[in-house]
Order: structure tokens, then sequence, then C-alpha cells
């Protein structure tokens, strides 16, 4: 935030925003989720899932060394990738659930759920053969896709990533 916004917030706006309480209930503007959420999808998986570099050899490109410092896989390229490393995927899920779990986390539930979801779908859309990484039954799963699709902070790239698969769940049951 550029210093002159700071001093146009509100007072009490600020006084939650800076609130270490947690019982102060914190209700994020569809503007911040959206930031979030593209800023967690910006962000090397490596900062909240740790040591990748067995998994990275899956998802470097050609010219790049596997945990080369010039090549870092963020949360994005993950869930963009043609065959995403299954490992990768249930470290992310369980990061977004944890996340999920715990409302003073790292992450708004909000956000923390919609990665959560998009873990789940890219898991069941691009590993074939694969087991599932999630208990959730198709039934939870539509549900879950369908509160993503509703809200209108979500991006571009990830609603149509969860249009994608409620089309493709529907035409395969």
């Amino acid at each position: 935030m550029p210093a002159d916004d700071i001093d146009k917030t509100e007072p009490p706006r600020l006084a939650e925003m800076l609130s270490l309480d947690p019982a102060v209930s914190r209700a994020w503007r569809g503007d911040e989720l959206s930031a979030i959420l593209r800023h967690q999808l910006d962000a090397p998986l490596e900062f909240d899932l740790g040591d990748l570099s067995e998994d990275y050899a899956k998802l470097a490109p050609p010219d790049q060394t596997a945990g080369s410092l010039h090549w870092r896989v963020t949360f994005g390229q993950l869930l963009d990738h043609a065959r995403p490393p299954l490992p990768l995927l249930e470290r992310a899920k369980r990061f977004a659930k944890a996340c999920r779990n715990h409302p003073d986390g790292p992450l708004p539930v909000e956000v923390a759920t919609v990665l959560y979801f998009a873990c789940i779908v890219v898991a069941r859309l691009r590993c074939d053969g694969a087991p599932r990484i999630s208990a959730l039954d198709d039934a939870a799963l539509f549900e879950g896709m369908s509160w993503a699709l509703s809200q209108d902070w979500l991006d571009e790239r990830t609603r149509a990533l969860f249009a994608g698969a409620v089309e493709h769940l529907q035409r395969n049951q």
C-alpha cells in the first residue's frame, strides 16, 4: 500500500487492520481477497511448502536447473501445469486446508478455500489414473466449485479452471 493511501484510510479500519486480537472479526473486501489470491498464485511454492527440490525436477523447463534461483514454481504455475506432480498438489492442498482451518492463519479463509478446491480439481483433471487427493465426493466438490464461481473477486484464470472442471465432471458423470 503506498504511503499516501494509508493516510486516507479511516481510523477504525486502520485499527482493525493492525489489531493483533484474533477475537476482532476481519471481513475482507472483494478487492482485498482478489489481491491476496493474485499474490498467493504468484508466490513461490517453497515459501509456504518448504523444500521442493525433488519435485522441481518434474516441473522445471528444459532450459532451467531444478531449484535454480532463476526459476521458482509458483502456486499459479502448479495449477496451470498440464501434468503437475501429484505430491506437489497434495502439499499445496494440505497447506490450503490448514489455512482454512485456522482463520488467523496466513491466508483469509476464502482464499484458502479457493486454493484448496483448485488443487483438488487440477489433480482430478490432469493427473489421470492417480489416486484422488481428497475424500470429497463429487457433490461436495461441485458445491465448493459453485461457491468459488459465485465469488465476484475470483480471477479469470481460476474462474476458467472451475468452470471447465464443472463442465468436465458433468460430462463424465
